[in-house]
């Protein structure tokens, strides 16, 4: 079984992937922590190469993740359902939730956050606001083709569980 959480960043991700690790007994995968294991330098320093440079980095960890592990819950970069064909990899090999938290929410966590994000680096924070909206107007399409749609705000591991529960297909 293998679960994928997309969504913008800072969505829960992470978080909640942890959690769900917990209460499935299944392995934890952040993708884009692979990524730095695996180039041995951090996002921020690959994404210096190149968008295309980065994505193609990304591709070949989301699929070297797939073959390593049959059994996981895989947190996806904010951009991998985007971008080359990831998206149908993550459909064929899993199931796959969108964590779908609203552009305010989000601003409000990076805000807080010491993780300054590569695509904010050269933007104010007053216009952050604006830049997730228009990332998410971009990427939302990709998205919206996971298996589930859930809130990400709210009950996100309940909301998860309860999907993965009557998803008999699933099951086999």
């Amino acid at each position: 079984m293998r679960i994928y959480l997309m969504g913008l960043m800072s969505c829960g991700k992470t978080t909640y992937g942890k959690l769900l690790s917990k209460q499935l007994d299944l392995l934890f995968v952040d993708l884009d922590q692979q990524i730095e294991y695996f180039y041995g330098t951090p996002i921020s320093e690959l994404f210096s190469k190149g968008e295309q440079f980065f994505r193609a980095c990304e591709n070949q960890i989301l699929i070297k993740t797939i073959e390593e592990h049959e059994h996981a819950i895989i947190a996806c970069g904010g951009g991998t359902p985007c971008f080359l064909n990831n998206i149908e990899i993550i459909k064929n090999s899993g199931k796959s939730f969108y964590l779908k938290t609203q552009p305010e929410t989000i601003y409000q966590r990076l805000i807080k956050s010491h993780n300054l994000r590569p695509m904010f680096k050269s933007i104010p924070k007053e216009k952050w606001l604006d830049k997730i909206i228009e990332v998410l107007e971009i990427r939302e399409p990709f998205y919206k083709q996971a298996n589930y749609i859930i809130d990400g705000e709210s009950n996100v591991i309940e909301r998860i569980l309860q999907c993965l529960k009557y998803d008999l297909d699933f099951k086999k």
